[in-house]
């Protein structure tokens, strides 16, 4: 028998596969990025518990806001203010629309 929280992780560990197969296909579509925020959210859960960094990392290139938009989140998460603002950086050469917010972000980041 499974305890619950192991189903619960088993539960989270396929919906974040088939999630993130879905943003290989698609790297620009904003909707599975988001919806992995709100399994953390659901879950009540670090984005550690997710295992998604590895693989945003490899997703990550220079266009592609959405999956610098959340390692920046999960950097930020684990308080590594090297890599958040390695981030910040490429998101404000890569989303000006957004530059504003970004140096928000990075002014307001949690030491």
């Amino acid at each position: 028998m499974f305890t619950e929280e192991e189903r619960d992780q088993a539960q989270i560990d396929e919906e974040v596969d088939n999630t993130m197969k879905m943003i290989e296909l698609v790297p620009q579509n904003e909707s599975p990025y988001n919806y992995l925020r709100g399994l953390k959210n659901h879950y009540k859960i670090d984005f550690a518990k997710l295992k998604i960094k590895d693989r945003l990392i490899e997703i990550a290139d220079d266009n592609n806001y959405h999956a610098h938009s959340l390692l920046a989140d999960i950097y930020e998460e684990e308080v590594d203010d090297t890599k958040f603002n390695e981030t910040i950086e490429t998101l404000l050469k890569i989303d000006s629309i957004r530059r504003k917010y970004w140096g928000w972000r990075r002014e307001n980041f949690k030491k």
